[in-house]
């Protein structure tokens, strides 16, 4: 079992790469989260919040642990990179114009790189052999320079909008690690547990943990549980909306024949008496005469990050 891991909306999410289940580490922890690195083979996660208290933090795969190791002279964390091989972590402050270097712990903290010239707006950073990489949005563009003394600035590339994220793929950063989770009994998500001596079991979210091991339903009354193989609590704004969002069309059994000719564009009002656009959907103004658009839309935004 593989997994993925997601900072979005002030919450942690690890879901598996099939996208069947998803769970929820923390809810409430981040205020303005911004970039996440993983340590596969110590089992760790890393990852920067620019709040009203900026901190880079450092947990464990399982969730647990949560550890802030940087939390002063930090205004806008926006990118984190891991030296795998010196065991460094490497961040970029978008306000202060640096980029900074410290052991896994936080401790041994340097600046790398401190000019308003060279790294006005740092947004992505990743580490190669002695090199390190980023991009920045004010001198549209991908420099790098030494990962050590900052040196021998050069840039690689122009770009015409502002450059995003950025990786760098080779073998030599293709880690090896056990997979602890490879051959598992856990039914909705494996993680491992930080010490290495197993695994940690997890229910996706809707769902909560039976002595027997086991997860069971805890669907709200906005959502609706999708049969097997699926198994899972669906918001009930997908319901009927001629998507099958259950594998097994749970979701669009029992509904009326939709006006919308099967058009993906627009959605069918409940009584169908009416198609609008999907856009028009839980935008605050009722477009069906049945309001029907405007149903099940507090979760709206925690539904689409689904």
């Amino acid at each position: 079992m593989k997994n993925l891991y997601t900072l979005r909306y002030k919450q942690l999410h690890v879901q598996r790469l099939d996208g069947l289940y998803r769970a929820l580490l923390y809810d409430g922890f981040f205020q303005l989260p911004r970039a996440l690195v993983a340590y596969p083979s110590i089992r760790e996660l890393f990852a920067s919040d620019w709040g009203v208290k900026p901190f880079i933090v450092r947990l464990a795969m399982d969730g647990t642990q949560a550890k802030k190791i940087v939390t002063e002279s930090l205004v806008w964390p926006n990118a984190l990179a891991i030296d795998y091989f010196a065991e460094r972590l490497y961040w970029a402050d978008a306000f202060r114009d640096v980029i900074e270097m410290a052991n896994l712990d936080g401790t041994g903290r340097r600046t790398v790189i401190s000019d308003d010239k060279l790294v006005p707006h740092v947004f992505g950073l990743t580490i190669f052999d002695d090199t390190i990489f980023w991009s920045d949005w004010t001198r549209r563009g991908i420099l790098f320079a030494n990962k050590l003394t900052g040196q021998n600035s050069t840039r690689l590339m122009e770009t015409v909008l502002p450059p995003y994220s950025l990786k760098a793929y080779h073998p030599f950063m293709q880690m090896e690690a056990p997979n602890i989770c490879e051959v598992t009994t856990c039914q909705h998500i494996c993680v491992p547990k930080l010490d290495g001596s197993g695994q940690q079991c997890l229910c996706a979210e809707g769902f909560i943990m039976h002595e027997s091991g086991l997860c069971e339903p805890n669907c709200t009354k906005h959502q609706l549980l999708c049969s097997r193989p699926d198994h899972k609590c669906l918001n009930l704004i997908y319901r009927c909306d001629e998507s099958y969002n259950c594998r097994n069309g749970d979701d669009e059994m029992e509904c009326p024949v939709s006006i919308c000719m099967h058009d993906e564009r627009m959605f069918p009002c409940r009584d169908n008496r009416k198609c609008i656009l999907r856009s028009q959907r839980c935008d605050g103004f009722v477009d069906c005469y049945d309001e029907s658009d405007e149903f099940y839309c507090a979760d709206l935004a925690i539904a689409w990050s689904h």
